[in-house]
Formats: structure tokens, C-alpha cells, sequence
């Protein structure tokens, strides 16, 4: 699983580096050293190891299509970036998504448990200060 959250920079070629924490668990729990990046929701970046990408495609093409379901499902599916790491632990975020996130050099790559998020730094912290008080969602179990 994915935890913490780390600052990084992106270089002019779009390349970031990958938390050697992420990598770790990607050896460890023996998952391909692929992130699929798509658009995620409040202006992040989404990644996913190739196999949850996998799981959730699967899962998403059995649902119903329709109204917000056909909105989310070309959200998620229609930008995403089959992004391997390379040899120097780094991924390549594709123009697009940099242009959709707002992400020019200083980010923060987060471990959102399934997945990894990676904001703009700067509206990351402007996003934290503006749910600071939020609380755990009726029915979660701590």
C-alpha cells in the first residue's frame, strides 16, 4: 500500500522521480514497476500499478454507462498514460496531464493507500488548509 507524502520536482522533460518507498512496495508485493497516470479529481494526478489499473478496468466495464457514470469513466479512461519506471526510478508525466494538474516543478507525490497522487505543490497545501478540519465519513472503520 501507498503511504506518506513526499516533494519532488519535475525536471523540463516531465520526468519525476518515483519515492523509493513506492518502489519497494511495488518489488515487494511483486506488481510490474508501471504507474498508469490519469486525471484525477480536484486537479491531482492519479497513478495506479498496472494491476490495480487492471482491476478497476475490468470492474469499470461491467458497470451501467450513463450520466455522471459516462462523465467519470471518460475522465478516468480516455487520459490515461501507460507511464514505466525507468532506470533511474523515474516516471514521464505527459504534457496534458502536467497542463491539467497545474504541475510546472514543485510537487507532492502522496501514497493515497491504492494509489498515488501527485499535486502541484502548491494547491496541494491550499487544498490541505482548506479541508484541515475535515472529519472521517460516516460508515468508515478506523
Amino acid at each position: 500500500m501507498f503511504f506518506s507524502t513526499y516533494l519532488y520536482s519535475v525536471d523540463d522533460k516531465g520526468r519525476l522521480s518515483v519515492p523509493s518507498r513506492f518502489r519497494d512496495f511495488l518489488r515487494k508485493a511483486s506488481l510490474s514497476e508501471t504507474f498508469f497516470l490519469t486525471k484525477g479529481p480536484n486537479g491531482c494526478i492519479w497513478g495506479y500499478p498496472e494491476d490495480r489499473m487492471n482491476e478497476i478496468t475490468s470492474k469499470l466495464a461491467d458497470q451501467p454507462t450513463g450520466g455522471m457514470e459516462e462523465e467519470f469513466l471518460r475522465l478516468f479512461a480516455a487520459d490515461a498514460v501507460e507511464c514505466p519506471i525507468d532506470k533511474q526510478c523515474r516516471i514521464i508525466v505527459p504534457p496534458a496531464l502536467r497542463d491539467y494538474a497545474g504541475v510546472r516543478r514543485d510537487v507532492a507525490v502522496l501514497g493515497v493507500v491504492k494509489r498515488i497522487e501527485i499535486w502541484d505543490r502548491a494547491k496541494y497545501e491550499a487544498y490541505r488548509k482548506a479541508n484541515a478540519s475535515a472529519s472521517v465519513p460516516k460508515g468508515y472503520l478506523l
